[in-house]
């Protein structure tokens, strides 16, 4: 009852928010009609590249061939994660996004990528079972310098949509870590070792509301997998069974 009165609560001020600041298009920046937050214009909607199938089983990845049920970097090694899904291929318009949002402040690009991922995959994610939503932590460094996680503003509103609580300050990212451009994956691993921990406050006081089985990580993009990977170690070490997660693209070469 309390996630709907919130999920409500949010709604309408959102509506309040509209009336003062009329949506506009993330990407033209052309203002929409009202009620259509978090939306693209007609004319860009038509430039985004969703992943479409065949995609990778494991982790979500656009592959080319139909024969192929995994792509070439899941064929090979394992994950610890049970599966994942992506929503766009990082290249062009998805990527500008992406961009945006990670560096500019637009928040309201968050909601459109909320909106994508329940439109898509929110039958599949609340089949998962899934107990809670959580959003992949950057170091408190770059939260202060940047003002926000893009990841968390995604995660919030997908749990929302899914009536799922986001739990925010369970997952703790404790290394701020070099950029990973132009690392390989194993290289990659090395660089997010110990970069993650449980908060085991925090643990405690979620596991008297709930089980705490299975999660679902959000990300906004998915390349080797490591993050992915290194956060679902830790959530398996103290008593996560299934880990599963959406991004919001995911590249199409490593």
């Amino acid at each position: 009852m309390k996630l709907i009165q919130n999920g409500l609560l949010r709604r309408l001020a959102d509506g309040a928010v509209s009336l003062l600041y009329p949506p506009v298009c993330p990407i033209c920046d052309e203002t929409l009609p009202l009620g259509r937050n978090g939306r693209l214009c007609d004319r860009c909607e038509g430039k985004m590249k969703p992943i479409v199938q065949p995609a990778c089983l494991k982790c979500g990845k656009q592959l080319m061939s139909h024969v192929q049920e995994y792509c070439e970097q899941c064929s090979k090694r394992g994950f610890h994660f049970k599966r994942g899904f992506a929503i766009f291929n990082y290249e062009d318009e998805a990527r500008d996004l992406i961009l945006k949002l990670k560096y500019n402040g637009r928040k309201d690009i968050a909601e459109y990528f909320a909106n994508c991922a329940v439109e898509l995959y929110g039958d599949i994610l609340k089949a998962t079972g899934a107990d809670a939503v959580i959003p992949v932590p950057i170091h408190k460094k770059r939260l202060i310098k940047r003002g926000y996680n893009q990841a968390q503003a995604v995660a919030r509103i997908i749990a929302d949509k899914l009536n799922l609580i986001c739990i925010e300050d369970l997952l703790v990212r404790t290394k701020q870590t070099e950029a990973q451009k132009e690392l390989s994956g194993m290289e990659r691993l090395v660089n997010l070792y110990d970069a993650f921990e449980v908060d085991l406050y925090f643990l405690q006081q979620y596991k008297k509301r709930m089980t705490l089985e299975k999660v679902i990580l959000v990300d906004d993009i998915f390349t080797t997998g490591s993050t992915i990977e290194c956060c679902s170690i830790i959530l398996q070490k103290y008593g996560v069974k299934e880990v599963y997660f959406i991004s919001v693209a995911a590249t199409q070469n490593l």
